[in-house]
């Protein structure tokens, strides 16, 4: 368990790296092509990053391992409920999905790499546990002690357990997204044995994040800054009044409404995909290049439609958009909001235009 445990949390920042290294690559000239006033060419630039990005994460898929495709999940929950799905765990499947993951993430995709953290903790899991079988007919086998499906099926939620702690950060999270979601055997062993197992996928996730971004070493091995460690920060405590929750049943029933539809609308998509598109390995390419375009596309041009707000916040903590962190240090700002085209102190929060990983707090519109 210690074993898939830190191999998961290495995968997962190893990922987050890849991620960070390709987006630093795609935004890379966008600063010096806006201050010289060359708009399009920036387009042109971060539209052909993010199409080749997407290009790969599709074709691996696609030309190399179908089994990679999706999430993960729904595939792990079936096999650890009875479902034999032929290579779902196997190392060709594991690195294909590792690397689609990474490409699809920053090539600007609305996607993220928690669900399938999970489908690559479950082949960690199973690899480390039971070996797997290489093209030329080595088998890489750890421990033979633990080739039988008891214990395939253990690791197997452990790895899933890791996968869940090292995207969030919760180890705790993972332990009862297994028991709650996934797994249908369970024991007081058990849970013992994964939390073990996702305390170390989180520890050791947090331990190489804190040390390098995008495979650069920050010079600060050990440090665990709450920066990496909580995907939103809450810092503002708020008092309540029982008048509020009225608007609360409003929101979470309009919500509610919401998913009807977006289910609804999903399936019938779904069902259009399996028609026209998943039996044809090519359009399955094109239809993710063709998103990634028209997604990278309105993520340059949407943000130009609003206004640039002023940002203060050391001097009038009062500002639209401010909070009692950003009170603190004018920094902060710079890692809530993003400037992009607006001049020096002024800055607008977008949820289109930011790197991965960096949560912009608010979503405000508002003139000085």
């Amino acid at each position: 368990m210690a074993l898939v445990g830190i191999a998961t949390g290495l995968a997962g920042a190893g990922l987050m790296n890849i991620i960070q290294y390709f987006t630093k690559l795609k935004f890379m000239h966008v600063a010096s092509l806006i201050a010289a006033d060359r708009f399009g060419l920036m387009w042109f630039y971060v539209t052909s990053v993010s199409l080749l990005l997407a290009l790969g994460a599709a074709a691996v898929v696609v030309y190399l391992e179908p089994a990679a495709a999706g999430s993960g999940v729904p595939e792990v929950m079936a096999y650890l409920n009875g479902v034999s799905i032929p290579k779902v765990f196997n190392a060709r499947t594991l690195l294909v999905n590792y690397t689609s993951v990474g490409l699809t993430v920053a090539s600007g995709l609305y996607g993220g790499n928690e669900g399938p953290m999970i489908h690559i903790g479950a082949s960690i899991g199973k690899i480390l546990s039971q070996g797997t079988m290489l093209r030329n007919g080595w088998t890489i086998a750890l421990f033979s002690r633990f080739r039988n499906m008891f214990d395939r099926r253990n690791f197997i939620s452990a790895g899933c357990a890791a996968g869940v702690a090292s995207a969030f950060g919760a180890p705790v999270g993972g332990l009862l997204f297994v028991l709650e979601e996934i797994s249908s055997f369970w024991s007081h062993k058990l849970a013992w044995q994964i939390f073990f197992c996702t305390a170390l996928a989180t520890l050791t996730t947090t331990l190489i994040s804190n040390s390098f971004e995008a495979f650069e070493f920050t010079g600060t091995f050990g440090l665990f800054s709450n920066k990496h460690s909580y995907s939103f920060y809450v810092d503002v405590a708020m008092d309540s009044q029982l008048r509020m929750f009225w608007r609360v049943v409003i929101w979470g029933g309009g919500g509610g409404v919401a998913g009807v539809g977006f289910t609804w609308l999903n399936l019938k998509i779904c069902k259009w995909r399996n028609r026209w598109i998943a039996r044809i390995p090519w359009r399955r390419v094109v239809e993710v290049v063709a998103v990634a375009f028209v997604t990278t596309t309105l993520c340059v041009l949407v943000p130009l439609a609003f206004k640039c707000v002023p940002v203060d916040c050391a001097t009038n903590s009062e500002r639209v958009g401010c909070t009692a962190r950003m009170a603190k240090s004018g920094l902060e700002a710079v890692e809530a909001l993003q400037q992009y085209t607006c001049p020096v102190s002024f800055w607008f929060s977008s949820l289109l235009f930011h790197l991965p990983f960096s949560f912009p707090t608010p979503c405000f519109r508002k003139d000085d």
